[in-house]
């Protein structure tokens, strides 16, 4: 048996695991009540620079599957592997930033981030990813799901 465990921040991460979950009639929680799952876990994170939040809560032996959440069209797999010490099958989906979500913290940092994304010039490739931050744009696109249905064989 699998149990989809998601960690989200502002919905994307949650939306992807709980239409996962549904397409192959799984369960589906938050990270917090996982603790005490025995089947294998499918775990949707975001990630936060290179970590994937959550990730650490889970015990590695019991992952099937790792399913990162981020707004970059670019993802850095090797590097994630890495820092998370994850030694399962990773897969990279698109979300959104809802900034009602975000503590001031969380928005300042996104702020300066866009900040440094306009200063090196915005262009076709980071524009929407910009739009995304500044005005809580959306990349999501159940169609990703795909590969990981399959790989579960769900």
């Amino acid at each position: 048996m699998v149990v989809v465990v998601y960690s989200s921040h502002t919905g994307s991460c949650k939306r992807y695991a709980e239409a996962l979950a549904a397409r192959g009639g799984l369960e589906c929680i938050p990270v917090k009540q996982a603790k005490d799952v025995q089947d294998q876990i499918v775990f949707f994170g975001w990630v936060r620079g290179k970590q994937v939040v959550g990730l650490n809560r889970i015990d590695p032996v019991k992952l099937k599957c790792v399913c990162v959440v981020g707004l970059d069209d670019r993802f850095d797999r090797a590097g994630i592997v890495s820092f998370n010490k994850t030694k399962t099958t990773v897969y990279y989906l698109r979300g959104w930033i809802d900034r009602s979500k975000l503590n001031i913290f969380d928005k300042l940092i996104i702020d300066f981030f866009a900040a440094m994304m306009k200063l090196r010039g915005l262009n076709q490739f980071n524009q929407p990813i910009f739009d995304a931050m500044m005005e809580n744009g959306s990349f999501y696109d159940e169609s990703k799901l795909d590969d990981i249905a399959s790989f579960l064989r769900i």
